[in-house]
């Protein structure tokens, strides 16, 4: 009798990383970069990434645009981070990315750690990081959130 050995899920995928970001082409690079170590989540529209959340989705961790069309990062993030807050939800590590300029990055966390909300920053850049700093960077983000 021939069997179909069961594939069990790698242990790396056991974290899901919900990827915003308003362009298309930046969520594929994601999916390049991260799909193999993580269970990727891309979403264009950061009003379903909000519900995804309120939802009752696990997620690990947040990248999200600062710039995007309809709502932007800072607003998704502190969303996110209100929910938590009043759900009582285990707090999820925050990601901005922007290829922006410096003075709207600050600003923009400058504003989002004012209000409690931890987050990190990642420049988006194909000229400025290798395709290994993101998942470096989120690897220590989940480690130190089990931590």
């Amino acid at each position: 009798m021939n069997t179909i050995p069961i594939e069990r899920e790698p242990q790396r995928l056991r974290h899901t990383v919900l990827a915003v970001d308003d362009d298309r082409l930046i969520l594929d690079v994601y999916v390049i970069i991260l799909a193999g170590d993580y269970k990727l989540i891309p979403r264009i529209s950061p009003r379903e990434a909000l519900d995804l959340v309120k939802g009752g989705a696990s997620i690990d961790l947040i990248i999200s645009d600062l710039d995007m069309g309809e709502m932007t990062g800072v607003e998704l993030l502190q969303a996110v981070h209100e929910f938590e807050v009043r759900s009582g939800r285990t707090h999820t590590k925050k990601i901005l990315t922007t290829s922006q300029s410096e003075t709207a990055v600050r600003e923009a966390l400058d504003y989002l750690r004012s209000n409690g909300v931890e987050v990190h920053y990642f420049r988006k850049s194909p000229y400025s990081t290798s395709k290994d700093e993101l998942p470096r960077l989120i690897a220590q983000l989940i480690s130190q959130r089990e931590a």
